[in-house]
């Protein structure tokens, strides 16, 4: 009797498996289909330095940003972060309990070429089908002088910051920005935010705001707003805090002794930290575990694939969503406030609340 009771509790458990699996292959799928728009770059290149000369606002790519300061090196190769930007956007989908093959994923490469890259970016939202489109861009459009002076203040903001002169080091911070002035300092402004032709590529998304809502990351360059694209008034910017997952360890802190906290920050001379994301009106963890490299990269734009990822899921199962004033994604307001994604979903978005992890 013993045998046979354990036999039956054996099949028992193999029959409750077997249903599990067939549950968990045969998920139905959401009402409305969405396809998701990655423009990074697919390409495993060096880096090459940019001449102010070749155009007047310059592609960056998120890897790039990192090598603004300290210059550029024959031994540089960097692996395709698009690609990269891909796999966490499936991984989590797969986390909100989706089924990443339910998404149709669609690869745009940067271009230097504004024109071209408008095009490409216009091609793809065209050629979809799909109800909706949710356009990642996890990348800047900077003024080329900006990286120039990055580069050529490099070795002075390293000598500043070792010599712990904060004052000196915010000083030469500003000159290197000076160019960067007339771009990002008006993005508070309703009128810069009112804005649709700044660039090709905004003159697209805002010619499909009736299905496509584009989320972009802030800018790894510790600056109070975001670079272009997230700074127009048509997409939702994303800064990145510390830890990993869709919500921030806690809320920002505006002032005090632990003034940007938790925003992604990296280990200073000293005790010092040094605040490497850009302010953004959305803060996501930007920490990310590349499961095919065996290690954690880090910035805003492995923090803008995962609100990707949960827009996507929202659009999919509401056919619909939520809208402010001007009409754009009511996550877009303006206000580069770095507000959690609950917070900001509760205040601007309750329908969005019932998907977010």
């Amino acid at each position: 009797m013993k045998f046979r009771l354990t036999g039956m509790v054996f099949i028992l458990l193999l029959v409750l498996s077997f249903a599990g699996s067939i549950s968990a292959d045969t998920r139905q799928q959401p009402p409305n289909t969405v396809t998701i728009i990655v423009v990074d770059n697919f390409e495993t290149t060096q880096p090459e330095a940019v001449e102010a000369e070749d155009e007047e606002i310059c592609v960056i790519s998120a890897e790039e940003q990192g090598y603004a300061v300290r210059g550029f090196s024959d031994e540089d190769t960097l692996d395709a972060h698009g690609d990269i930007v891909i796999a966490e956007i499936e991984e989590s989908l797969t986390e909100l309990g989706a089924n990443p093959d339910d998404f149709d994923i669609v690869q745009v490469q940067l271009s230097q070429d504004a024109q071209v890259l408008a095009d490409e970016l216009e091609t793809a939202i065209n050629d979809s089908s799909s109800d909706f489109i949710v356009v990642n861009l996890s990348m800047g459009l900077i003024p080329c002088e900006f990286i120039e002076a990055m580069q050529a203040f490099g070795g002075e903001f390293l000598e500043a910051n070792e010599a712990k002169d904060l004052n000196r080091y915010r000083g030469i911070f500003q000159r290197a920005v000076v160019f960067y002035d007339n771009q990002v300092f008006p993005a508070v402004s309703t009128a810069f935010q009112e804005a649709d032709d700044l660039h090709p590529l905004q003159s697209v998304i805002a010619a499909n705001q009736s299905n496509t809502i584009a989320i972009a990351s802030a800018g790894n360059f510790g600056l109070d707003q975001p670079f272009w694209p997230a700074a127009w008034g048509q997409v939702v910017s994303v800064s990145a805090s510390s830890g990993q997952g869709f919500e921030a360890p806690m809320a920002w802190v505006e002032q005090g002794s632990d003034k940007d906290m938790p925003l992604l920050s990296v280990q200073g001379q000293g005790n010092n930290t040094d605040r490497i994301s850009n302010y953004g009106e959305i803060m996501i963890p930007g920490e990310y575990e590349v499961t095919s490299e065996g290690g954690t990269v880090m910035g805003t734009s492995f923090a803008a694939p995962r609100l990707t990822a949960v827009v996507a899921v929202y659009l999919a199962n509401e056919g619909s969503f939520c809208t402010n004033d001007d009409g754009y994604f009511a996550l877009a307001t303006g206000d580069f406030d770095n507000r959690t994604l609950s917070a900001a979903a509760n205040d601007s978005c309750p329908a969005l609340v019932p998907y977010l992890p």
